[in-house]
Formats: C-alpha cells, sequence, structure tokens
C-alpha cells in the first residue's frame, strides 16, 4: 500500500469512526438520557460533529498518529491513540462541559464518550492495519533491494 493509500485509508477510517462515535454519544445524552436529563436539546447536530471531527482530525496529525509506521506494533499504535484520545477528552471537557454537568454525570459522559472515540477509531485504524499486512503477506507493496557490502 503507498503512503498515499495508506494516508487516505487511515484519514476515511478515522472520520467515520468519529461521526459514528459522536452520533452514538450524541443519542446517549440526548436520546437516552444516560447522563442526567439534559439542559438544552441542540436543534443543529451535524455542525458540531463536524467540528469535532475537525478537532479530532488536527489532534491526530498534531501527535503524528498519520506517519508512517515501518516497524511499530498495532498495539503500540493503541496505545499513542489512548494517549492522544484522553488528551483530546480532558481539552474538550475542560473547555465545553466543565459547567454544564453535574460530578456525577460530568465523569460518566466523560468516560462514555472517551471510550465511544477509543474503541471506534481503533477498531477502524485495526482493520486498515489488518488490510496493510495481509496485502504485505500477499507480496504487494515489497521492494526489492541490493545490499552491497
Amino acid at each position: 500500500m503507498s503512503r498515499r493509500t495508506e494516508f487516505i485509508a487511515l484519514l476515511v477510517a478515522d472520520v467515520l469512526s468519529l461521526f459514528a462515535a459522536h452520533q452514538l454519544w450524541h443519542l446517549a445524552r440526548f436520546g437516552w438520557q444516560w447522563f442526567g436529563a439534559p439542559t438544552y436539546q441542540p436543534e443543529v447536530v451535524f455542525l458540531p460533529f463536524f467540528v469535532l471531527t475537525a478537532f479530532w482530525l488536527t489532534l491526530f496529525f498534531f501527535f503524528g498518529m498519520y506517519r508512517e509506521r515501518y516497524a511499530a506494533s498495532r498495539f503500540d499504535e493503541l496505545v499513542s491513540l489512548a494517549k492522544v484520545v484522553l488528551i483530546g477528552v480532558l481539552a474538550l471537557f475542560f473547555l465545553l462541559f466543565v459547567d454544564t454537568l453535574d460530578p456525577f454525570d460530568a465523569r460518566s459522559n466523560l468516560l462514555f464518550y472517551w471510550l465511544a472515540v477509543f474503541v471506534l477509531v481503533a477498531a477502524g485504524r485495526i482493520v486498515v492495519r489488518s488490510v496493510q499486512k495481509w496485502l504485505i503477506l500477499r507480496g504487494h507493496g515489497l521492494h526489492r533491494a541490493l545490499i552491497v557490502g
């Protein structure tokens, strides 16, 4: 898989995963009301989804989640992803939600959002990396090299 194809596949997987995570969190908060009765019901839901997705993609790019990973394992990528998601969720919490939720609801809301983003993005990345590994095992993307010395 070429570098450009890898980048596009990771970007598409991340966008789809983040959109699904935001939908799941929105449904849990406003539809199922798992975190207490909300004080407001947003009328426009797609604009915050696009803004949050842009925030996450920028954060992933800033922390190097789109760099080539030659010898890194999928587990190393998941650990890096968990760190980045934790930093991003804490930043969002302190910027947006710190005053709007009571302490118990804030913790459960924060944990649910972290789990939704981490699990869905990790699943998308594992699929992309597994397809990459499958292609390499089939002989695609290999380069012939001659070592002299």
